[in-house]
């Protein structure tokens, strides 16, 4: 399988971008651009490789997303957390985190 070495370069180049900058918007506007390097010739050249690779790179886009909100779950937790510890009520920290009431509660009646 050979991918000219320009797109090889793009390619990387945009997987480089999407790891220092991701966030969910950003990241399905680089794995499109992706899929549009390889759309060009990739999928005539090599047919039997073409859905094997986009699937790979929609694994890699859904590992990543995964990872992403679960990040975010978690500082929205530490974050109530700490409302919870510096006194704050469970209506302001489920408004300001975005946790369900049942979230807070369960924080606050593990410390």
């Amino acid at each position: 399988m050979k991918i000219n070495e320009e797109k090889r370069a793009l390619i990387k180049q945009k997987l480089d971008v999407f790891f220092e900058k991701s966030n969910e918007e950003f990241s399905l506007g680089i794995f499109s651009e992706i899929f549009d390097l390889l759309d060009d010739d990739f999928e005539r050249e090599y047919p039997e490789h073409y859905f094997y690779e986009l699937k790979r790179i929609r694994d890699l886009y859904a590992v990543i997303d995964t990872a992403y909100e679960k990040g975010i779950k978690e500082a929205r937790m530490e974050a109530a957390k700490n409302a919870l510890k510096a006194g704050f009520s469970i209506d302001v920290i489920v408004d300001a985190t975005e946790l369900t009431r049942e979230e807070v509660e369960a924080i606050k009646d593990k410390q």
